[in-house]
């Protein structure tokens, strides 16, 4: 009965809680190519097979898991969260479509509060039946407010990464960091909406 007691006045003030409004925006992360031209891993050695030529082989069963931080944090935290892709087997070179083996792109990751900038780590795989190979790690920094357009950026390491970035906030979401609310009155006067503060 305890149990019971504490549970409904829980719900009790709960439903008494002003109803919180959050503010949140997206980065959106478009993978465009990518290049691995020796076809090797981190290790030096060919993806696929042991051969000194790694230009008999298919290349690499690449994937790759994305990061996102802020620009001043570090790679562990990934305050905006990570994906991981599937694998696109056998490539040395990849122009990407709408999909990376089975993984929507471009990928879309949620924040509260646009910063100004974002760290963007990927590291890349070889995909293996036994042990997956390290192929590259690569980052970048992308800083800039909210808008419209897609920003293109090369991500270099040993291999290279071109990937497009945008980040919007959502709807009746505003500013610089996404975080100033209005769903506004549409004035056909003025022919455009507006907000009180």
């Amino acid at each position: 009965m305890v149990c019971a007691g504490v549970r409904i006045l829980w719900l009790l003030l709960l439903a008494a809680s002003p109803a919180q409004v959050n503010a949140s925006g997206r980065l959106i992360i478009r993978f465009i190519s990518y290049r691995n031209d020796d076809g090797e891993g981190s290790n030096g050695q060919c993806c696929d097979g042991r051969s000194i030529f790694c230009e008999s082989q298919g290349g690499c069963d690449h994937y790759f898991i994305v990061s996102a931080d802020s620009h001043f944090g570090n790679k562990s935290a990934c305050s905006y969260g990570s994906v991981q892709t599937g694998v696109t087997r056998d490539r040395k070179y990849i122009t990407f479509g709408d999909n990376i083996g089975g993984t929507s792109n471009p990928m879309v990751l949620e924040f509260n509060k646009w910063t100004g900038g974002v760290k963007i780590h990927i590291d890349v795989y070889d995909d293996d039946s036994n042990n997956d190979d390290h192929v590259d790690s690569i980052s970048t920094i992308y800083r800039g407010p909210p808008g419209q357009f897609e920003n293109l950026l090369t991500a270099e390491a040993r291999t290279s990464l071109s990937l497009g970035v945008q980040v919007i906030c959502d709807l009746n979401y505003y500013g610089d960091d996404c975080t100033h609310y209005c769903q506004g009155d549409y004035s056909e006067a003025e022919g455009r909406y507006t907000c009180e503060d």
